[in-house]
């Protein structure tokens, strides 16, 4: 049985900041972070943390999110915050 990925501790990043530590990818070290993500799927922490901040994200890098996120989230959730 795999080992349950720890998130690393954040103040409020809402639901959309949920979701998005949710996709993260575990490292090595089975933790799960906004700048792990970033490098993950090759953008900078702080567009991850302006999407946050906007409450959308792109859906061309929700596409990317949810293929990088191994099952653990679905284009359905990341619904109401994607833009075109």
């Amino acid at each position: 049985m795999s080992e349950v990925p720890k998130q690393r501790e954040y103040r409020d990043l809402g639901p959309l900041g949920e979701l998005l530590l949710k996709a993260c990818p575990p490292d090595e070290n089975n933790i799960q972070s906004i700048p792990i993500l970033a490098m993950a799927i090759q953008v900078s922490s702080q567009a991850i943390y302006k999407w946050i901040r906007k409450v959308k994200v792109p859906a061309d890098r929700a596409t990317i999110i949810v293929a990088k996120s191994g099952g653990r989230v679905t284009l359905e959730d990341f619904h109401p915050y994607v833009f075109v």
